[in-house]
């Protein structure tokens, strides 16, 4: 599962301005990023079986900016700062079909709209 969390998180990022590629090199896993957090979940058939999602990102006032997009999916998402930014655009209105665990979001002082 991690790896399409990393993929899509990547992508999610990336498109922010985040410095992906500086954490990839410095820290490698997403897990270890700064902003990032992530959980082990334990297959209900197999408890022997685990996997880690990513379950935050918490990155206020990282000088993040661009367009939030609708194309990332992180299913397991519980928590999403990105506060104190730059983004732009809209709110996706569909944020919570794309990460359907959010419990906590902030996206205050930002230049969004809705």
């Amino acid at each position: 599962q991690l790896d399409n969390d990393a993929q899509n998180l990547v992508l999610f990022l990336s498109a922010l301005g985040y410095d992906v590629t500086g954490q990839a090199m410095q820290r490698g896993d997403v897990c270890s990023w700064n902003g990032i957090s992530c959980s082990t979940l334990h297959n209900t058939r197999d408890l022997s079986e685990s996997y880690r999602v990513v379950t935050e990102i918490f990155c206020p006032h990282c000088d993040l900016r661009g367009i939030i997009s609708r194309n990332v999916v992180l299913p397991y998402l519980q928590v999403l700062d990105l506060s104190g930014n730059f983004l732009s655009g809209s709110i996706p209105y569909d944020l919570f079909i794309s990460f359907p665990m959010l419990k906590y979001v902030n996206l205050s002082s930002n230049q969004l709209i809705g």
